[in-house]
């Protein structure tokens, strides 16, 4: 089961005010539903029940010592989860990297590159 796009598509279902995007929301969900040989009492099982998990609860990251190096590398391999301001830093640090072998990032771009390192570990969907 694709958890992010069911995520994505029960929060649209669920958020519109429009008649068309919710019957479209549902008709996709139903798909889903049914290409994992599931069905709406199955997802509701798992929402009524807690001790069942419908997603796989966060991965803690341990407070390590992680290079920028892989930090930068990391975030670029993943950059299709950052925001287009997220994109510019992982790509201003990849080629600042590239220009120089002596070049570090700033403070605040370590600082942030970190940040963002840590927010893509959390919320990682393990496969």
């Amino acid at each position: 089961m694709n958890y992010e796009r069911l995520k994505k598509v029960l929060v649209a279902i669920l958020s519109t005010e429009s008649h068309g995007e919710r019957a479209n929301g549902v008709r996709s969900l139903r798909k889903m539903l049914d290409e994992e040989k599931h069905d709406v009492h199955w997802l509701v099982d798992h929402i009524k029940d807690p001790s069942i998990k419908l997603w796989p609860a966060p991965l803690l990251v341990q407070e390590e010592v992680v290079p920028w190096q892989f930090m930068v590398d990391y975030c670029a391999d993943n950059h299709h989860r950052l925001s287009d301001r997220e994109k510019d830093l992982v790509r201003s640090v990849w080629k600042g990297a590239r220009r120089s072998d002596d070049w570090v990032p700033s403070r605040k771009q370590t600082s942030w590159l970190s940040g963002i390192y840590k927010r893509l570990k959390i919320t990682e969907i393990p496969t």
